[in-house]
């Protein structure tokens, strides 16, 4: 160890304006991964187990500097994982990490990632977390849990006194508990510190129902009402949770005077209701229909020998009576048998109602809220459902007055081209080079696998042939994945370099990234090695979706609110704050994002999620018009955008 670090520190000393990096020139056209900072480290933490115990902690000390120095000239997993190897043996050693770190977090709607929810409701699918964990020490472990479902780990690269985190998690209708668990290096219960937060998720529109007796509009929510409209008024809303009614003035009163002056010669009423969740459902009454339908009604009542007195109730309508057989049926207003988007909004009328009771959609009954007891015509509802790949049953049921109702259909979820696996990066992953010949025989055929099972489905995946590369055949490669896979017997570890060279140009999309692997370390196994360079692929690369936007010549893509925090993500792995001045640092995110950021461009229909047209598939590259600005102004797409129309939908290649 003694010459080593006699070396090592020869060095750094003839060499002191040269920092550690990849690739550094060593003579003429000679060069060579240049890392003296992290080995002198890494040589300081194992010698500490052969000195006494009251030097160990000073060498410890002096390990820790020389790896930090390292990581913030070229960060390298290597020297990550051995800082916190450092650290944690430190500080256990030194017994000063006695209090668990502290953890806060806020919660995020992704259409809106500037303020905070408080606590719902909301109708989203996910949300977004955001927060910070401190220690006095080292945080090294972020957790997401919600309700009962499996934790979700935030990746973090090394351990910090201060970690900020931002992730999206799924959540479901009604209550989400939302539990962020923060572990400092020595873990265990004492380490660990948790905060919960409840969320609230509702994605059932406002039931709006229209009572025949005076021309009532009633809208009623779980949630509590936003807002109501009719006929564009504004309806003050006294107390949410009950029935709201626009009444008829003071007899006489006819159809046209009914909605007020402004209204006059409107045969119908449009009716607006937004929940608090954000919910909305609009209606049109015909109030004509209504009349003829009651006028039939009365009719049939009299065929039927029905003696009744008729009482006039103010509004120039006869009251209602008794229910007379007019089964009530539901009218469903969109039955596509196919849909382009996970999301679908079922819409529908209950017809003829008497008294509606429970209202349920795919088994999940609608709005708790118990329905008014009066006699309604109309019962408008409206939920949001996720369909899954293939045939989605869509079933509606009502209770209404002991009369049990029921609708169905089915509708085809179908991803567009542009969204399946086959319109992704294809990467070929070719053979890696080794310091030693029997490490890790079949690493290539594991990441394939790895890769190909990723949930995300990321990225096309093949191993490349050892022909096609001598005839340079690049036929169906977008990109070569390969590296340098050396072994380490002093601590059974594994140290691999990758890249991911463009096919069809002579440079890099991911240049001199590494990843560190030790069977010394339970969370860092080297058989893991495959799996976790899939996951950081796919976080370097991530999948995101956006909005073509032109404005005369200027083609711009609106990245997705709720994708905007991966490219927060890398950005903040990749570039850390100290690093670099800030007019690098923007250069830098530039060149990374006009690398990674490739789009397919895609006429979809961002209302109704239907195609437009034919489904055909454009590739552009990206770039980026200024990295304080992308949050705004989005990525400026090359080319003259002939084939490309305002309002298409993007996603990453």
């Amino acid at each position: 160890f003694e010459e080593a670090i006699k070396d090592f520190e020869a060095a750094i000393r003839e060499e002191s304006e040269k920092e550690d990096q990849w690739m550094a020139r060593i003579y003429g056209i000679d060069f060579m991964d240049y890392f003296p900072r992290r080995e002198l480290g890494i040589v300081r933490y194992l010698k500490y187990k052969d000195v006494k115990p009251d030097v160990a902690i000073d060498e410890l000390k002096n390990a820790e500097n020389s790896l930090m120095k390292s990581i913030n000239m070229t960060p390298t997993h290597r020297a990550k994982d051995y800082l916190d190897q450092t650290r944690r043996v430190r500080l256990q050693k030194e017994g000063t990490d006695t209090v668990p770190p502290t953890v806060n977090f806020e919660v995020y709607s992704p259409e809106d990632d500037d303020s905070p929810i408080d606590k719902g409701p909301v109708n989203d699918f996910s949300v977004i977390i955001k927060g910070i964990a401190n220690s006095d020490q080292f945080v090294r472990h972020i957790t997401v849990k919600v309700n009962k479902d499996k934790p979700i780990p935030i990746e973090i690269d090394v351990s910090a006194k201060e970690i900020k985190f931002e992730t999206e998690i799924p959540v479901s209708p009604g209550k989400n508990t939302i539990e962020v668990v923060a572990s400092d290096l020595i873990g265990g219960p004492d380490g660990s510190k948790k905060e919960i937060e409840v969320v609230e998720v509702e994605r059932e529109a406002p039931i709006i129902g229209s009572n025949d007796k005076i021309l009532d509009i009633y809208a009623l929510d779980d949630s509590g009402l936003k807002s109501l409209k009719i006929n564009g008024r504004d309806v003050n809303i006294e107390d949410r949770r009950n029935r709201l009614a626009d009444k008829c003035p003071s007899p006489p009163c006819n159809i046209v005077e009914y909605a007020g002056p402004e209204d006059r010669e409107k045969p119908y009423l449009d009716v607006m209701a937004t929940d608090n969740a954000g919910n909305t459902r609009t209606a049109r009454i015909d109030i004509y229909a209504m009349i003829r339908d009651r006028v039939d009604l009365l009719n049939l009542r009299a065929e039927n020998g029905v003696s009744q007195m008729i009482l006039s109730d103010g509004s120039g309508l006869p009251a209602d009576s008794d229910f007379m057989g007019e089964k009530p049926f539901i009218e469903i207003e969109n039955q596509p048998t196919e849909w382009y988007d996970e999301q679908f909004e079922v819409k529908g009328n209950i017809v003829g109602t008497p008294f509606v009771t429970a209202i349920s959609v795919k088994g999940t009954q609608l709005n708790q809220t118990e329905l008014s007891k009066e006699s309604r015509k109309n019962c408008y509802f409206k939920r949001t459902v996720k369909l899954e790949k293939g045939i989605n049953p869509i079933v509606i049921k009502a209770e209404a007055e002991g009369i049990s109702i029921r609708e169905e259909f089915e509708i085809e979820y179908k991803k567009p081209i542009a969204e399946r696996l086959e319109s992704r990066l294809r990467i070929w992953v070719g053979d890696f080079e080794r310091n030693k010949e029997d490490t890790f025989p079949d690493f290539e055929g594991e990441l394939v696998e790895a890769i190909r099972k990723d949930k995300q489905q990321r990225f096309q995946v093949e191993r490349l042939k050892q022909e096609k590369f001598e005839r340079d055949d690049w036929t169906g490669i977008d990109c070569i994945l390969s590296g340098i896979i050396n072994a380490w017997q002093q601590d059974d570890s594994v140290h691999i370099k990758f890249w991911l060279k463009n096919a069809r140009a002579d440079d890099y999309i991911i240049k001199n990234m590494d990843i560190y692997g030790s069977n010394n370390i339970l969370e860092r196994n080297v058989a893991d090695l495959p799996k976790r360079m899939s996951a950081m692929l796919a976080r370097k690369l991530p999948l995101v979706k956006g909005r073509v936007k032109i404005d005369g010549k200027n083609i711009t893509v609106k990245i997705n609110e709720e994708d905007k925090y991966k490219i927060r993500n890398i950005i903040r792995q990749d570039l850390p704050e100290e690093k670099t001045d800030i007019s690098e640092k923007n250069k830098a995110i530039e060149d990374m994002l006009k690398k990674r950021m490739r789009f397919v461009v895609y006429p979809k229909n961002a209302e109704t999620g239907e195609m437009r047209g034919k489904d055909r598939i454009l590739f552009e590259y990206a770039e980026v018009k200024s990295s304080e600005e992308w949050e705004e102004d989005g990525l400026v797409l090359e080319g003259d955008g002939k084939a490309i129309e305002d309002n298409d939908s993007v996603i990453t290649h």
